[in-house]
């Protein structure tokens, strides 16, 4: 598109008012509906997105979705004068425009872009001079001549109400290849979106991808001569969530002001700019009913139909915050919780301040409604938090003795906006059980230095009061002292407690004994495998599920389960851990803590089976999930990383490697003991030994060598390693203890020390011995398809494998495979890569979903994004690769040894 001014002046020069028959009278065309409106000043430059919607030229439908504010109007306004990809025909849509005004305007638009009309063109009647179904088949079959594709706009689509214009445009759409259509709205238009996402036409553009980077806000506060530090310009787009108007308010709000952090710190819903914004885009385009909807229900940060329908009174919940949704009223679904919405937080903030304003007895009671609710289905945490936020002490401190295993163990979703108010100083003191309710607040919003104040007011009033009023609030304020150690990664405190707790109920069978069992014994060997004592953790995990499938508390025993996947793939039952992994993640979908926790774990487990099994796209897939998973177990955090380290290790991407080890002492979660310290130390030997400095590692491994008399398995291996490293195979020989016996460790170390063993056996010249041990090795790693320590051994291991298949072996068939995958790994691994354009880290993991069936809602579920942000990785998946479809790329990556 040509200058704005210069293109109205052609367009009043070139439009004459079109006749209509039908109406009697001239159907006059506003030029200013034809012309993108001109930018703001300052404009933020967005070229993310404008490479987004140069790549959807080659599309015939690309559609904006998002709600008021979010720059649809200026991006496609810039996007269409700059672009020279095709030319551009524009149209506003406006309240009241009908199929009428949309086709003498278009027609009168793809006119002045010189897309129809001229005398080398096939004429196209104007539309009010023939019926509408000739009109659409000459503007189709003029459009189709044209040897380039051509685009047309249409902005704010969401006022075209007339359902024959909106099946006229699919109609052109199905019938014009070379239209390019462009639309912007605040709702999903009806243009039969399914036919074009099925054929991999349809480009979709939603307000996530439109949201503020950090850059981006940074860019539009310093246009308004503001600068802050990154941490506060983080804060404002997480407080905002990205919503580029809510950020100019404020960059407009903060020019000249002496201390800009201050408005970032005090920002609501409730900024002028902000409230008069929602009011006159939002909430006025309701209607009183919807109105009350809102106000009833901002009182919870998730809503699900049911709670709508307690919080109003009324039924239709779930058909009214999917309409919401729809029409853009800032609403959106949970991702990964099928059935549960929120409310942008400064429109939730907005909605709270004015019932609360309007109606402070009316707040109250609806908080009530919501805890019994909340209460009523298991969400103990989130009923504690809305009785507290409403001030009803007496529900809140019924909420937590009722549910107190639960909050102690796998606190839920939010159950209000932030912290809910103290209660008075006076009662909290006066009632150690009130104290106790809000250190579980506390510790659910995760400020553990104000639960640890609650928690020693809890303690100092349990101990004014009688026995008889000990018993139960005792053990809530140890539950809730071992919930506090674990939120602080304090394995040492955890099994102290947790001991505590199983000492006081050694031999009781009532429903509040079998809950303290249950919640310790699963603390108890979280901790226990942090701490390296993986025998005892064993033991307690699996009493822990019998406990709590006995009690029916399915939550407890899936994360026990999910534990001791990770134990037993560790230890090489590798059949048995994927097994039960599958299982903890098939479970019903926990949103609490323990269930973050349950998956973290079952997808480490399931990360260290495919990389046992040389599958190390698939195992970088799962670690990518495990990582995704707001857990705070350090084992599995500890585990995440030494797995990650050892796949770039397998790819000799070393740099990749100490990478992630640096990230990981960086990781306070992931070197909460010395056990899980001493397990990086041995990864970064590795690293060493693999990069030649082997001396280096042995003094590395010194110390925790000098502090045990006999050293741990993997110690020894990495020690032999060294030393046949270094072509000392004797010293290799010494160092590896007998890895033969199944009480000796891990399978997987077992296996590292007999290919160890069997090597330095061939540098000693005694071949006999050493496929003796390789044939044995060989016949313990089978069962369990472990294929990483022959087809990543390097050659040595190759040749050690070639030469066992000359002399004879009973596992020939898959010794020669093993030998082949070797070989193709290592002239991959020499192959110079090709790559222009690196993909991301996040490109990496869609990637890799792409080798698999599943659909890009699914891989969205799975990463817990939107199925728009895995649309745009594959976009530019397909970019980057110069392909143009999921095979392609597969194919493509592989070549490129990506995959």
């Amino acid at each position: 598109m040509a200058n704005s001014s210069a293109l109205l002046s052609e367009i009043r020069y070139a439009l004459v008012a079109i006749p209509d028959r039908r109406r009697g009278a001239a159907m006059p065309v506003l030029p200013s509906k034809l012309v993108g409106p001109p930018p703001p000043a300052p404009l933020v430059a967005r070229p993310r997105l404008a490479t987004v919607l140069d790549v959807a030229t080659v599309r015939r439908l690309t559609v904006l979705t998002a709600p008021a504010g979010w720059g649809k109007t200026t991006l496609l306004s810039g996007w269409a004068r700059d672009t020279r990809r095709v030319p551009v025909a524009w149209m506003t849509i406006e309240p009241g425009d009908d199929g009428d005004s949309l086709w003498t305007h278009l027609h009168a638009s793809l006119s002045a872009a010189s897309v129809i009309g001229g005398y080398d063109q096939r004429p196209v009647p104007v539309p009010s001079s023939v019926s509408r179904r000739v009109y659409l088949s000459e503007l189709a079959t003029a459009l189709a001549d044209r040897p380039t594709p051509v685009g047309i706009v249409l902005d704010d689509m969401h006022h075209l109400a007339d359902p024959d214009a909106l099946r006229d445009l699919d109609f052109l759409l199905r019938h014009a290849e070379s239209l390019r259509l462009v639309v912007a709205a605040r709702t999903e238009p009806s243009l039969a979106l399914h036919r074009w996402r099925v054929g991999g036409e349809l480009t979709e553009i939603s307000a996530e991808d439109l949201a503020f980077t950090d850059a981006e806000a940074a860019h539009a506060l310093a246009q308004h001569g503001v600068e802050l530090p990154a941490a506060d310009v983080d804060t404002l787009r997480v407080l905002t969530e990205g919503w580029p108007a809510a950020i100019r308010f404020m960059a407009q709000a903060m020019c000249g002001q002496p201390d800009p952090q201050r408005l970032v710190d005090r920002l609501t819903g409730e900024q002028p700019a902000i409230a008069e914004y929602l009011d006159r885009e939002v909430l006025a385009c309701q209607s009183p009913h919807e109105r009350d909807f809102l106000l009833a229900t901002s009182v919870s940060p998730r809503l699900c139909g049911t709670l709508a329908d307690a919080l109003t009174g009324g039924t239709g919940g779930e058909r009214m915050l999917g309409e919401f949704v729809r029409r853009g009223a800032f609403t959106v679904e949970i991702p990964g919780e099928p059935g549960w919405y929120r409310y942008h937080p400064l429109f939730a903030e907005l909605l709270r301040s004015r019932l609360r304003r309007a109606a402070p007895d009316r707040f109250s009671e609806l908080h009530g409604r919501a805890a019994d609710w909340f209460a009523a289905h298991g969400h103990g945490g989130a009923a504690l938090d809305q009785a507290l936020a409403g001030g009803d002490w007496d529900r809140a401190t019924a909420v937590l003795f009722g549910h107190w295993h639960r909050i102690a163990m796998c606190p839920d979703g939010p159950g209000t906006h932030g912290a809910a108010a103290a209660p008075p100083e006076d009662l909290v003191r006066a009632a150690p059980e009130l104290a106790l309710a809000y250190a579980a607040h506390l510790l659910r919003v995760n400020d553990g230095t104000g639960a640890d104040v609650f928690l020693r007011l809890a303690g100092a009033g349990l101990n004014r009061h009688r026995a008889d009023r000990r018993g139960p609030a005792r053990t809530v304020h140890k539950a809730l002292c071992l919930a506090r150690a674990w939120q602080d990664a304090n394995p040492a405190a955890v099994e102290a407690i947790a001991g505590q707790l199983l000492a006081d109920v050694a031999s009781g069978h009532a429903d509040h004994d079998v809950r303290v069992r249950v919640v310790a014994r699963t603390a108890l060997g979280a901790a226990q495998l942090a701490t390296g004592d993986r025998e005892t953790a064993e033991r307690n995990l699996v009493a822990g599920a019998h406990v709590a499938e006995r009690a029916f508390l399915p939550c407890a025993r899936h994360a026990c389960s999910a534990r001791l996947a990770v134990l037993w793939a560790g230890r090489g039952e590798l059949g048995r851990a994927e097994r039960v992994a599958r299982e903890a993640l098939r479970a019903p979908t926990c949103t609490g803590r323990c269930g973050a926790d349950r998956r973290a774990a079952a997808y480490l487990a399931l990360a260290t089976v495919s990389f046992e099994r040389d599958r190390l796209a698939e195992a970088d897939c799962y670690l990518d999930l495990a990582t995704n998973q707001p857990q705070r177990d350090p084992f599995v955090a500890a585990g995440v990383a030494t797995t990650r380290i050892a796949i770039h290790h397998a790819r000799s991407d070393i740099a990749a490697a100490y990478a992630t080890l640096r990230a990981a002492r960086r990781d306070r979660d992931a070197i909460a003991t010395t056990y899980l310290c001493e397990r990086l130390t041995v990864a970064e030997a590795e690293l060493r030994i693999g990069c030649g400095e082997t001396a280096m590692a042995r003094a590395l491994l010194q110390p925790m060598l000098d502090t045990v008399r006999e050293p741990q398995l993997d110690l020894a291996v990495a020690l032999g390693r060294s030393f046949l490293c270094d072509g000392d195979h004797r010293a290799a020989a010494r160092a590896l203890p007998d890895w033969s016996d199944t009480g000796a460790g891990p399978l997987a170390l077992r296996l590292d020390a007999g290919l160890l063993a069997a090597l330095a056996a061939h540098c000693g010249a005694d071949p006999r011995r050493a496929g003796d041990i390789l044939e044995h090795v060989l016949e313990l790693a089978q069962p369990e398809g472990f294929r990483r320590p022959f087809t990543h051994g390097g050659p040595p291991v190759r040749r050690l494998l070639a030469n066992h298949l000359d002399a004879g072996t009973a596992q020939w068939s898959w010794v020669r495979d093993l030998v082949d995958t070797g070989a193709e790994r290592a002239v991959a691994a020499a192959r110079p890569p090709l790559l222009v354009e690196s993909l991301t880290d996040r490109e990496f993991t869609v990637l890799r979903y792409l080798q698999g069936a599943m659909a890009n809602s699914e891989i969205a579920g799975d990463l817990s994004v939107s199925v728009n942000t895995v649309k745009t990785h594959v976009r530019n998946i397909y970019r980057k690769l110069a392909v143009t479809g999921r095979r392609a790329a597969v194919r493509r990556a592989r070549e490129l040894t990506l995959l």
